[in-house]
């Protein structure tokens, strides 16, 4: 009853649990270079992030922590399978086999429509049930997530280059970063956000060629542009958080008295 006021009221943490969902990779790479103890200790708060992450009942939290834990867990299998596979190669053979399941999507999806049925997850199990009715062909509910998704795709259609917003028109669904931002600005005006963007950002990831989480941190960003797609986090300073803590604390180096 708490969790369906918390989610009825939207003030379930948004940002937060986003936020989590980008240190998921973090997390894995500090549970694998800690022994004993400490690597219980990491262990324990992934699973324990897991667990924040499913009662939250985001649905496309719940896909990427799914999709995110399948990934580093296979890519540690090929890790101890073949020694000599580095985690980089490790990470992208293991997305290659995960894509394949991209066949199965439909099976895959009806599975976890039913488990969040079964749990009492209503929130979820609406948006699982919209995304299989969307993959069969079928219409989705107007004012959904996916319909406004629609909404700013089909407002960067009608103007791919410079977009909606210089014609005085706005066709934004307000769902998703990255389609607003083609939606409004077009592949000009998002192109050049985006240099703007690491024209502000470029110190953030000096030195990372040498970091040994290297890959963990471009699997982070990757993540970070999926979430672009289909939430907003540009207004949210717990993501923007949870990636230059991240940053900081694995690239930091040590001071010459240390």
């Amino acid at each position: 009853a708490y969790l369906k006021e918390l989610m009825g009221r939207n003030i379930g943490g948004y940002d937060f649990i986003y936020a989590s969902v980008l240190c998921l990779p973090l997390t894995f790479y500090a549970a694998t270079q800690a022994h004993g103890w400490k690597r219980f200790g990491w262990i324990l708060a992934y699973v324990l992030q897991l667990a924040m992450i499913g009662l939250s009942q985001y649905t496309y939290a719940l896909l990427f922590a799914a999709g995110l834990t399948a990934l580093e867990l296979l890519a540690l299998l090929l890790r101890l399978l073949f020694k000599r596979l580095g985690t980089g190669p490790s990470l992208a053979v293991a997305g290659a086999l995960l894509a394949g399941l991209w066949l199965a999507r439909m099976p895959l999806l009806g599975w976890a429509a039913g488990l969040t049925d079964r749990l009492g997850f209503v929130n979820a199990s609406y948006s699982l049930h919209q995304l299989l009715q969307l993959l069969a062909g079928g219409a989705v509910d107007s004012g959904s997530r996916l319909d406004a998704y629609a909404v700013a795709l089909q407002g960067f259609a009608a103007s791919p280059l410079v977009g909606s917003l210089p014609g005085g028109a706005k066709s934004l669904g307000m769902h998703s970063d990255l389609f607003d931002l083609l939606s409004g600005l077009g592949l000009l005006g998002t192109a050049l956000f985006a240099l703007g963007a690491w024209a502000v950002g470029r110190g953030t990831l000096r030195g990372v060629r040498a970091c040994p989480a290297r890959a963990q941190l471009a699997l982070q960003g990757l993540a970070f542009l999926g979430l672009m797609a289909l939430g907003t986090v540009f207004y949210s300073r717990e993501i923007s958080l949870a990636l230059c803590m991240g940053a900081t604390l694995l690239l930091r180096r040590p001071s010459a008295a240390g």
